[in-house]
């Protein structure tokens, strides 16, 4: 599944709440990782597979694939990729149960354009619905 980034996203990482390592709104009383990021790292994020089906309070939460930092400074426990190697592995993988991604990308008019990045993964992950900003419309 495509999901696009919007600033009022999150992931809970409060073991006590009933929303613990999933993806919540935000503003939330519970502590989250805010995935919409000005460095933009979550601008591709696969939510990896693990502690969601039992989700099990403490035994760790949000735990991606996404774009490294500059010099692949450490994660919090996620794995962190160079942009095209990420791009490169989602060819080889093809099926992830979730996976977000930001691709409005803002002109210096303000608007929104869909990036060549989003049209690439909808083209290798066909059976997904992404939305588009252009058209406020999933398809």
């Amino acid at each position: 599944m495509l999901i696009k980034i919007k600033k009022n996203m999150g992931w809970c990482n409060t073991p006590q709440s009933n929303f613990y390592n999933q993806q919540i709104k935000l503003p939330s009383k519970f502590s989250c990782e805010k995935l919409y990021r000005n460095d933009r790292i979550y601008d591709l994020l696969a939510v990896l597979n693990y502690n969601l089906n039992p989700v099990i309070k403490n035994k760790g939460s949000g735990i991606f694939i996404h774009i490294a930092k500059k010099k692949y400074k450490p994660t919090a426990g996620c794995i962190a990729l160079k942009k095209s190697d990420l791009i490169r592995l989602l060819q080889i993988i093809k099926k992830i149960e979730y996976f977000f991604f930001n691709f409005c990308i803002s002109s210096s008019m303000g608007r929104c354009t869909t990036s060549p990045v989003a049209r690439f993964l909808y083209s290798i992950v066909p059976s997904c619905r992404v939305f588009s900003p252009m058209t406020n419309r999933c398809g």
